[in-house]
């Protein structure tokens, strides 16, 4: 059966030690000793850990900690490591070529690249194309079918993934039809956002979620659209230059003035409450 393996990350592509390992929130696992990775920088910030993710793609083999592989494990292997955010990013794929107790081995190959990589996968969305539940452990067999869909997530750069709503209903007080036009954000404008920010303190008051609660925290911010919603006419181009990092509280402050108000009357208000 084909194997899906989560990794920790590894920001020289999974072929060598991790540079900057001090200041890269995407190694938050290893810092926190959720992967035991033997986490341990040097004076000059390179990880000094002889982690098996550090070798992945240059000698192409994974062991397992929690026992030998079974004779199941055969085929096509897909590699995710979790983001800050606590989704997946599936970034890499490969085939085994051979089974050795505990060792897996596979043929070369290298992550994919940065852009096609397939980012903010949730547990949820990986279960509802077949991947068994996730909870402990590094690996998960999966069928060919789900394999299949993989590699369709992988070419086209993104999936759909159905998410049915609960079927249960109720009525409440009178019926209306109302027609509307729904305005919607791009979530992947806000994924790629998240993942450009090089720190996830608030621009307003700077709380960070990650210091407050832990590896619970790590990565969590809200993304605010510095352009109202109801101010645009038509569609839009929108950059990440035109989002701002805000925590719950300051973001939802913003929206209690309609229109919002912006950031520095916000951050002025803060000053003269102070």
């Amino acid at each position: 059966m084909p194997i899906i393996i989560r990794t920790a990350f590894n920001n020289q592509e999974w072929c060598g030690h991790c540079q900057h390992a001090d200041r890269d929130r995407r190694l938050f696992q290893c810092k926190n000793d959720v992967v035991k990775t033997g986490y341990k920088i040097n004076k000059k910030g390179v990880c000094q850990a002889t982690c098996w993710e550090s070798t992945l793609c240059t000698e192409y083999w994974w062991k397992s900690a929690v026992g030998e592989f079974s004779e199941r494990a055969e085929g096509k292997a897909y590699f995710v490591y979790r983001d800050t955010d606590s989704t997946l990013v599936l970034w890499g794929r490969s085939t085994i070529t051979e089974r050795d107790g505990s060792y897996l081995y596979f043929k070369k190959f290298k992550p994919l690249n940065e852009k096609k990589a397939i980012k903010g996968l949730t547990y949820k969305e990986l279960e509802s194309i077949g991947v068994p539940g996730w909870g402990a452990g590094t690996f998960r067999y999966i069928s060919e079918e789900t394999a299949d869909l993989l590699d369709i997530i992988i070419k086209e750069g993104s999936y759909y993934f159905d998410d049915p709503a609960e079927p249960f209903s109720d009525i409440e007080g009178r019926r209306n039809l109302k027609k509307h036009l729904k305005l919607e954000r791009s979530s992947r404008l806000v994924k790629e956002f998240k993942a450009s920010l090089s720190s996830y303190k608030c621009e307003v008051c700077g709380f960070d979620f990650g210091e407050k609660y832990g590896h619970l925290g790590y990565g969590f911010i809200e993304a605010h659209h510095n352009k109202p919603l109801a101010s645009l006419k038509k569609q839009t181009i929108t950059t990440i230059n035109d989002l701002s990092a805000l925590c719950s509280n300051c973001h939802r402050m913003l929206h209690r003035s309609n229109p919002p108000i912006s950031i520095k009357e916000l951050a002025k208000l803060m000053k003269e409450n102070s």
